[in-house]
């Protein structure tokens, strides 16, 4: 039996029960409203969709008919490296649906010997009537290329390109097609604001399947890697996790508006495996440098650049105290200049170089990238250190050579390789090939090929002295000498040759070699 004081104590604590339920309730609402707000949008130019990710169907949409598929026949030897990467491609591919296998083409015999083989990879379409932009090693050297356009449903026809103009140092190139109508463009878009983790999408024709588009962000900016020659590295390169693999060569890379802000151009890949994969780390040329590039390319066919015709490496710390940089400033030293460079009559060994043109140089690449993209005869402004006293120079900029822009040197008439018919090859020797050749002599003529037949007595290296009774120093000697024997109706020559033993001695010989 409950009592007055039972009943009114028990009311009491069902209201505090009811009042605790009513607070939580409206304690737990206010913290929903403040953790389920709507996610800020990242691109507000694009609708986004209930995930937080722009609407890639539009940008796709809207990118695709203006990508082209690139083949080339490409004049050089395939190593047992890409033979057997072809090989494991064809294999894996087999292993696909045949409505869903690209069609590779015959791989050929067996030789290493230099022929014209086919590569793939993708481009995007820079104005109306045809020009493409794509990479500089899916072109360099192709005796044939063509181009298969996606702006018209149905079309199949392979379009023959001509090569516009490439340019080895930003690894960019121009082809053009006639297509006889006007074509969809692509818009570079400004590189500089595109920021880390913004969304961007990978268009092109990867493991040559074509059309196809990949997403992810930018993961990174300003990476450096090397280049193809010796001379030069890729620089500033945008680095992404959309996924980048072989044949996506020279496709964009576009953001959510569908501007092309880079041009995909390589990938890391494990060294452990023959094909290379995408493990999400991709790279591509910004495209603020194909801005100044291309035009040219269009225009000329090529890239004049600046040049100095100094060597030049980073500072660390023991030799930035050494040479009096200030904390917290850049600097580059100069360890050598070339003779008759352009920087010779002003630059000296141990300069360290601050700036040019009032932008501080921290590293070397900021050296090199305000010099190479500055014309040929400008005067540039460099603010340099020389025995801890900091002064400003005026430099006139040369043009730079061929070889360090990435092309191959263009070499006198009497330097080319010769056969002369005769079963061996010679060339000429330079100071450059003496260097980096172990040779008997320093000039003359060396054997760079010898026939089957003459594989037994002659070895390339061997440096020919005299043909006949005749001194040998140049190609043009070399030549007038064998046409002089022919000439006499003799039925072979008589050379003498210099060459070096595994020891490093020079030895000499006579061999006598039929004329053809």
């Amino acid at each position: 039996m409950h009592t007055g004081n039972d009943l009114q104590q028990r009311h009491s604590h069902l209201i505090i029960i009811l009042l605790s339920v009513i607070v939580g309730a409206v304690l737990t609402a206010l913290v929903l409203s403040q953790t389920q707000k709507p996610p800020l949008l990242v691109e507000p130019a694009m609708a986004q969709r209930s995930g937080g990710a722009p609407q890639f169907e539009a940008v796709a949409e809207k990118v695709l008919p203006a990508v082209v598929y690139i083949s080339s026949d490409i004049q050089q030897p395939e190593d047992p490296r890409q033979k057997e990467m072809r090989r494991q491609m064809e294999e894996f591919f087999r292993q696909l649906p045949p409505n869903f296998r690209p069609q590779f083409p015959d791989g050929g015999d067996e030789e290493s010997a230099p022929r014209a083989r086919p590569a793939a990879g993708s481009g995007w379409i820079y104005s109306p009537d045809g020009y493409i932009v794509t990479n500089a090693h899916v072109v360099r050297g192709a005796t044939k290329v063509t181009v298969q356009l996606h702006d018209v449903e149905g079309d199949k026809k392979e379009y023959p390109a001509k090569i516009i103009g490439t340019d080895p140092r930003t690894e960019l190139a121009v082809i053009k097609v006639d297509a006889g109508r006007q074509l969809p463009t692509l818009k570079l878009g400004d590189s500089d604001q595109a920021k880390i983790a913004s969304w961007v999408m990978a268009v092109g024709s990867p493991f040559q399947l074509q059309q196809t588009v990949t997403v992810g962000v930018i993961s990174a900016r300003g990476r450096i890697i090397s280049g193809e020659s010796q001379y030069f590295r890729l620089g500033d390169l945008i680095q992404t996790d959309a996924p980048i693999n072989p044949g996506n060569s020279g496709g964009p890379l576009v953001n959510t508006d569908g501007e092309v802000i880079g041009i995909n151009v390589a990938i890391a890949s494990p060294g452990a495996t023959m094909i290379p994969v995408n493990i999400g780390i991709g790279f591509a040329i910004p495209s603020n440098a194909a801005k100044t590039i291309v035009p040219q390319l269009i225009e000329k066919g090529k890239v004049a650049r600046g040049w100095l015709g100094v060597t030049i490496k980073d500072l660390n710390e023991n030799l930035r105290t050494h040479f009096g940089v200030g904390e917290g400033e850049g600097g580059v030293l100069v360890t050598q200049v070339n003779d008759n460079a352009p920087a010779s009559k002003v630059l000296q060994p141990n300069d360290v170089v601050l700036s040019v043109d009032g932008k501080p140089v921290r590293e070397t690449w900021d050296l090199q990238s305000a010099i190479a993209n500055t014309p040929p005869g400008t005067r540039v402004s460099m603010e340099i250190l020389r025995a801890k006293q900091r002064m400003t120079l005026q430099v006139e900029l040369g043009q730079m050579p061929a070889q360090y822009a990435g092309f191959e040197e263009e070499k006198p008439a009497a330097e080319e390789t010769e056969s002369n018919g005769l079963a061996l090859t010679v060339k000429e020797i330079t100071p450059e090939l003496a260097r980096e050749t172990k040779l008997a002599r320093d000039k003359g003529v060396v054997i760079t090929a010898v026939g089957a037949e003459l594989r037994d007595r002659l070895l390339e290296g061997d440096v020919i002295v005299r043909v006949n009774d005749k001194d040998v120093n140049t190609v043009a000697e070399y030549k007038a000498a064998i046409a002089a024997a022919r000439q006499a109706k003799e039925k072979f020559v008589v050379l003498s040759i210099e060459r070096l033993d595994e020891e490093g001695k020079k030895m000499t010989d006579v061999v006598d070699v039929p004329l053809e």
